[in-house]
């Protein structure tokens, strides 16, 4: 990245020269700013950052209230149902392609079109079967006599989940956050085929539609906005990242 940042602030005859120069003899840090406010990458990232924010909170809420009720509540057909998601982890990815897109532009009963809306993402997020498999592993290791505890202090099944299953499983949590504001920032092809107003696209999009448009230069300093904020926060939350990745390893 470093390497990427350098160059592109070099100017145009130098980043070409061969044999290329490690250390620039001529550095241009304004192009950094040019390129920035001619890409409007402010609007791409503050876009971005909204479909993350509701992936993640979509994600926890909807599996994680999915994987309690399979874990706790179990109505008839629990079991079924558990089965059938263990079924649909089997199937390709591109075999849904057609029905997602009808329902993003029919959704059943309500008859609303959801182009141009983050609502599309926000709901596959709220359909993932390997995170309800791994909340419903988590739940199901809680003693029963808690769950009766709280019961008899008057807490509903909301109250049970909210108060008591969620501060519970926190290595889960803190990797559903990082894996899905990770995926909501590289995801392409969703923001690609939703997003057909300019001022909504994502980063990704933004920067992909703009490839073959900007000097070579001009790409590397956009690849630099692209690449920065992912390794940014991993480095600031790598360690609860591996937290949740051993604490959904082991507990006890």
């Amino acid at each position: 990245v470093l390497w990427v940042l350098i160059s592109s602030t070099k100017d145009i005859d130098e980043f070409y020269r061969i044999p290329p120069t490690i250390i620039p003899q001529s550095f241009h840090p304004e192009k950094i700013g040019q390129v920035w406010k001619m890409l409007d990458f402010g609007r791409a990232y503050l876009n971005t950052i909204i479909m993350a924010i509701g992936t993640v909170f979509f994600s926890i809420a909807g599996n994680g209230l999915m994987a309690y009720s399979l874990s706790r509540i179990k109505p008839k057909g629990s079991d079924l149902v558990l089965k059938l998601l263990f079924l649909t982890m089997l199937l390709p990815s591109g075999g849904t392609l057609a029905a997602k897109m009808k329902l993003i532009v029919d959704f059943p009963v309500f008859h609303i079109n959801f182009i141009n809306t983050p609502w599309p993402m926000w709901i596959m997020g709220m359909a993932s079967c390997f995170t309800i498999i791994w909340f419903k592993d988590y739940f199901d290791s809680v003693s029963q006599s808690v769950i009766e505890a709280a019961r008899l202090d008057g807490l509903g099944e909301v109250g049970i989940f909210t108060k008591i299953m969620m501060p519970l499983c926190k290595p889960v949590i803190f990797y559903q956050v990082i894996m899905n504001i990770n995926h909501a920032w590289s995801d392409y092809f969703w923001p690609m085929l939703i997003f057909k107003n300019k001022s909504l696209q994502t980063v990704m999009v933004r920067a992909l539609a703009l490839q073959g448009k900007l000097a070579m230069d001009e790409q590397l300093i956009m690849l630099t906005f692209v690449m920065l904020p992912p390794m940014i926060f991993f480095v600031i939350f790598q360690k609860k990242f591996m937290y949740g990745m051993d604490g959904g390893a082991v507990k006890g």
